[in-house]
């Protein structure tokens, strides 16, 4: 496991339909992060264990519906204002029996974890249930 995450913010435009937020992200993970591995929450937050490169200006995707409509959405990538997570807490939490739980390593890791299982299956709470 790396002993540091990065914590980036995403904002989207247009806000609605908050559907296609993946979709949108996962294309401006191929065309403008290089393909970079990154996992997204869904919403407003990415994280990654390379640094990426962040726009000053938002850059523009194309998501196609199941009908064939194109929507397009606007994503910016910014460095939170504490970038790294130390992924190493997690490790001490767990062997040293530390009372305080490291509340941010545990959302990068629940994040990271579900990322690839949002294409396959429906998220109920913190389960998946797998498409008919």
């Amino acid at each position: 496991m790396p002993a540091v995450a990065y914590h980036y913010d995403v904002k989207i435009t247009p806000d609605r339909p908050k559907k296609f937020y993946r979709q949108a992200f996962e294309q401006y993970r191929v065309e403008h992060l290089g393909g970079a591995i990154a996992a997204f929450d869904g919403r407003a937050s990415c994280y990654s264990v390379v640094k990426l490169k962040c726009s000053s200006q938002g850059q523009e995707v194309k998501v196609t519906d199941r009908h064939g409509r194109t929507l397009n959405y606007t994503l910016e990538l910014k460095e939170t204002e504490d970038l790294e997570v130390d992924l190493n807490s997690l490790r001490s939490y767990v062997k040293d029996k530390i009372y305080d739980k490291p509340m941010r390593a545990l959302q990068c890791l629940e994040v990271v974890l579900a990322a690839p299982c949002h294409n396959t299956a429906i998220r109920a709470g913190r389960f998946f249930l797998q498409k008919v």
